[in-house]
């Protein structure tokens, strides 16, 4: 069952989510981030270094976001996918993105979009904002190209 997560409307900006604190709560170390997300979201798949999470989008859509992080890795990695490589002209994909802040990057076979938190000193709104603004923005571009409701 995915979860519930207000987005903003097509390349909209992050909205806030309610019920979620975003105080300053540091999770600091990779530990702390993931029993953060756990204790937040249902994880769709734990993998250990690497949780998914499914979430349905306020215009009824579903994306996943993937939240990776190595040991000895300073940072974690927030991705969500946008499509198949072979679905999707990389000119027009890039085209969508130039009035955003996060990153595009492949992967395989398939289009992410991803942002980057340090992990140090990280706060959880320093966590959610790049995690709901990459959901959207996957969501918006998989819309945006066509491709439906896929991923």
């Amino acid at each position: 069952m995915p979860f519930a997560a207000e987005t903003p409307d097509s390349l909209g900006t992050y909205q806030e989510l309610p019920g979620i604190n975003r105080g300053d709560d540091a999770v600091a170390t990779r530990s702390d981030v993931r029993g953060f997300l756990l204790s937040q979201y249902r994880a769709d798949t734990d993998e250990g270094n690497s949780l998914r999470f499914l979430f349905e989008t306020e215009r009824g859509r579903s994306q996943y976001v993937n939240v990776i992080g190595g040991q000895g890795i300073p940072y974690v990695l927030v991705t969500s996918p946008v499509g198949p490589t072979s679905a999707i002209d990389a000119n027009i994909l890039l085209a969508l993105t130039e009035d955003r802040t996060m990153g595009v990057k492949q992967i395989g076979g398939m289009y992410f979009v991803v942002a980057a938190a340090l992990i140090e000193d990280l706060q959880s709104k320093e966590l959610l904002g790049p995690l709901f603004t990459v959901l959207a923005d996957a969501d918006a571009y998989e819309e945006k190209l066509g491709l439906g409701d896929r991923l």
